[in-house]
């Protein structure tokens, strides 16, 4: 039990510390860093002081109101940031300790390590004291490997994370065993995620089949001593192993995590490669009877044909599975859909990077034809011929609602085969859902114009010979198009005539919501496409390569800051030195950009400051998400809903949070906008009770209903903000 005084750390909090240390490190005396402790320490509270903020302040979240502390993020950032790691509020209510995103612009070497330690010991404060970060993100920045003490306190004392996401860069398995341990002993643990996000040493796994001993290298026993602990786990409903580095021990050790967790709904094993006693013993432990909760499964991995009876035990009186996931295991087609016979909960599935022979083509039209559960079913770089795809087609033809998602198709020279056409054929052109990677040809332009096909993305490379003509072709064609959602091109050379071209297209279609144009832009250019954003745009990501920018295009650029509504994620390479301070300002007004990336890197300084709006912005979401989700008539969030209603962005945020559909999602923002307008008085404080139109009851205000419509459409005109204090 710690000692408070208000503004403080706990008098005893110093012994603490160094009572982890002496648990998890391996490292001997504790004269030297119980001064650095000390020092930093002193120097928090003199830090958090000069900012107001009481640190020894406790957790005052609840399942009515969000911590304090969501409403004082910046200084827990600024700190946090020097070790790659930023707290935010990814959903309402619920904040992630998570990697920063992006690359820092300084060397390791020349950081100094006591400002790492700080970082460090707010890391174990925050996880220690505050029940309301519900993820956290164990990534181990080199500032902060030597303190990685700190980290397995900080998990082995948390009580209120339920998702653990583990990136292990600099640890061995020393600290493997003790984050394992400390994981195990988390009480509301039910998330897990182990990812490498690059290897760790240059060591790579051989086949199977040319294996002869356990692999040695720092990933494979750090992976080895963290699941030998965290094998023990019972209540993960979530387990995602996306791992390289892993030896036949740590297969043993996952199949025993496996066994142990009996409400496991969710499944990702990719990356390694098996032997077939390790798939077999994988697949045991997937088809026990108390195992019958898991609903998704995904498999990246690789298998050969003697390995697929294990797989079918697997994939056997799977009663719960909806969905099914298969990518990159170059596995027999038949064999896997013949187990899924009598799972007649699947809705989903998914076989991509996979060869499909013609047995497996046939079995997979069967299983459509067979299964009226089936909602989606996406089949993706599977070489598939002629003939495959009519079998497939006939038999979706056959369903009523099944969709069908396929890799991207071309029409340059090398096609053989109509696509289109045969889905007209067999009238599905509906519920086939397309990707294009190709050249611009009359027959893209024509079908593009007709709306007829579900494109949902449109991928255009320069090629030689390309022509701005074409390009231009394309953009009209993509005018009146209701389906493509994401545009990638590459045109060269970018004439003014293109850009208006692209401009216009910006400004009347309203389904396109992602646009990538990798091309060098002039400033002429720049100021053209920046002032087609300002003006109405419906998009909401926009990648860009090169940009060079005068004074006449900046001061574009900084309006279309400040007036557009929609846009959520903008990258763009900068040419030019620019003016941080000019554009840090225009994003002030700015509520709706989530993600700004300006390469090169932007110094520390400035850095900071992008990542404080960005996180503003992800807390304008939640506040407008709230008031959706509440019906509330706090002003504040509905002033934050009425910021970001517009947004595309805010639509999928809902969707994710809400878990809704996106048009439910849609439906709900509709909703909130008429909510708006019918408490209007009241949430503007003009009245502290809402008028009825009319009641009953003596001395009560009536109104009539020309008056009342009258009044709906002025409400509808105004903001929230045009009401006077």
């Amino acid at each position: 039990m710690f000692t408070m005084e208000e503004g403080s750390f706990p008098s005893n909090y110093h012994d603490h510390i160094i009572n982890l240390f002496k648990k998890y490190s391996l490292c001997t005396g504790t004269s030297d860093l119980s001064r650095k402790i000390h020092t930093g320490l002193t120097n928090l509270e003199i830090f958090f002081q000069n900012r107001n903020v009481s640190v020894s302040s406790p957790c005052t979240a609840n399942s009515n109101a969000a911590c304090w502390i969501s409403f004082h993020l910046t200084p827990w950032n600024e700190k946090l940031s020097v070790i790659d790691c930023e707290l935010i509020e990814n959903s309402p209510g619920h904040l992630t300790l998570q990697p920063l995103r992006r690359e820092r612009s300084f060397q390791y070497d020349t950081f100094k390590q006591d400002v790492a330690l700080e970082a460090c010991i707010l890391f174990h404060w925050l996880l220690k004291q505050h029940r309301c970060i519900g993820t956290v993100n164990v990534y181990n920045s080199e500032p902060s490997a030597q303190y990685a003490f700190l980290c397995c306190g900080a998990l082995a004392e948390n009580e209120g994370a339920n998702h653990v996401v583990l990136y292990p860069h600099f640890l061995d398995e020393h600290y493997g065993s003790h984050l394992g341990l400390a994981c195990r002993s988390m009480p509301l643990l039910d998330r897990l995620k182990l990812q490498d996000t690059r290897d760790l040493c240059n060591f790579e796994i051989a086949p199977p089949t040319s294996r002869t001993s356990a692999p040695t290298s720092l990933a494979t026993k750090f992976w080895e001593s963290f699941l030998g602990n965290v094998r023990h786990c019972k209540n993960l409903i979530y387990l995602k192993v996306d791992v390289k580095h892993l030896n036949s021990q740590s297969i043993i050790y996952l199949s025993n995590l496996l066994q142990n967790n009996t409400n496991l709904e969710y499944l990702y094993i990719g990356r390694f490669e098996l032997w077939s006693t390790e798939l077999q013993q994988i697949a045991y432990s997937l088809s026990l009877p108390q195992l019958l909760c898991l609903q998704e499964f995904e498999l990246t991995c690789q298998y050969d044909e003697s390995e697929i009876p294990f797989l079918k035990n697997a994939l056997e009186n799977r009663d719960a599975l909806t969905s099914l996931r298969l990518s990159n295991c170059d596995i027999d087609i038949q064999s896997v859909v013949s187990c899924l016979k009598e799972v007649v909960s699947l809705q989903e599935l998914r076989i991509t990077c996979n060869p499909i022979d013609d047995d497996g083509a046939l079995s997979i039209a069967n299983y459509l034809k067979s299964n009226s559960s089936l909602k989606a079913i996406h089949l993706k770089y599977n070489r598939l011929s002629k003939h495959h795809m009519e079998t497939i087609l006939r038999a979706l033809a056959c369903t009523s609602h099944t969709l069908l998602y396929l890799g991207a198709i071309n029409f340059d020279s090398t096609d053989t085969w109509d696509l289109p056409a045969m889905l007209e054929m067999q009238n599905i052109n509906h519920r086939v859902r397309l990707c294009y990677d190709g050249i611009i040809s009359h027959k893209l332009l024509d079908i593009l114009v007709a709306n007829k096909h579900h494109f949902k993305k449109v991928t255009i490379k320069w090629r030689e010979h390309s022509t701005s003509a074409e390009f231009e072709a394309l953009f009209a064609a993509l005018r009146s198009n209701a389906t493509v959602t994401k545009l990638s091109v590459e045109p060269e050379p970018i004439t003014g005539k293109l850009m208006y071209g692209l401009a216009e297209l910006l400004l009347v279609n309203r389904t396109l919501q992602s646009v990538e144009l990798i091309a060098p832009l002039k400033a002429s250019h720049a100021k053209v496409l920046f002032d087609a954003l300002s003006r109405g745009s419906a998009l909401s990501r926009l990648v860009l390569g090169s940009c060079t920018l005068n004074k006449s295009a900046f001061s574009v650029f900084i309006n279309m800051l400040k007036t557009n509504k929609m846009l959520n994620f903008l990258s763009y390479f900068n040419e030019h030195k620019q003016n941080d301070d000019e554009i840090i300002a225009a994003l002030s007004e700015n509520h709706t950009l989530r993600e700004l990336q300006i390469l090169p890197s932007v110094v520390e300084s400035t850095a900071f400051a992008y990542e404080e709006i960005q996180r503003r912005n992800q807390a304008t979401f939640n506040k407008a998400l709230r008031f959706v989700m509440k019906n509330s008539t706090e002003k504040d969030l509905a002033l934050s809903f009425e910021r970001v209603c517009s947004s595309v962005g805010f639509v999928s945020h809902l969707a994710k949070v809400g878990k809704v559909s996106k048009n439910e999602a849609k439906e709900c923002v509709c909703s909130a906008k008429r909510y708006v307008v019918s408490n209007y008085f009241l949430i503007t404080g003009v009245v502290k009770e809402k008028l009825e139109c009319s009641r009953t009851a003596c001395g009560g205000v009536q109104f009539d209903m020309l008056n009342v419509n009258c009044l709906e459409v002025i409400f509808s005109n105004l903001k929230l903000t045009d009401v006077l204090e």
